[in-house]
């Protein structure tokens, strides 16, 4: 903002939009069931979030991203709420079955 000329005295740093999500909804994750509702290890299993538009619009990236989700769901389990866009993209470019055929399932969910 310096760079652009606003004046220092009207810059203020007011918060980290991830940060702030990650605080707000950690309460929320030490109450969760996915534990006991996908069958997982604690600590034994991955998160996984994916919506940029370069990465799930484009088809041919998302089927390389998909290959290499397959691959490394066979080594630990994912779990993936994903968003409403990259789910329907997962239906548009017929990705579901490389999801289902992955050695341990990645497990699609709803966003929060």
């Amino acid at each position: 903002m310096l760079k652009e000329g606003i004046d220092a005295k009207k810059i203020f740093f007011v918060g980290n939009v991830m940060v702030d999500s990650l605080l707000y909804y950690l309460d929320k994750t030490k109450k969760t069931r996915i534990i006991s509702r996908y069958n997982l290890t604690k600590k034994k299993y991955a998160v996984l979030t994916l919506q940029r538009p370069g990465n799930v619009d484009n088809e041919t990236n998302f089927k390389k991203i998909s290959q290499a989700l397959k691959e490394v769901a066979g080594k630990i389990p994912l779990i993936f709420p994903a968003h409403p866009r990259t789910q329907k993209n997962i239906k548009m470019f017929g990705l579901e079955k490389i999801f289902n055929s992955a050695p341990e399932p990645v497990k699609l969910g709803r966003c929060i």
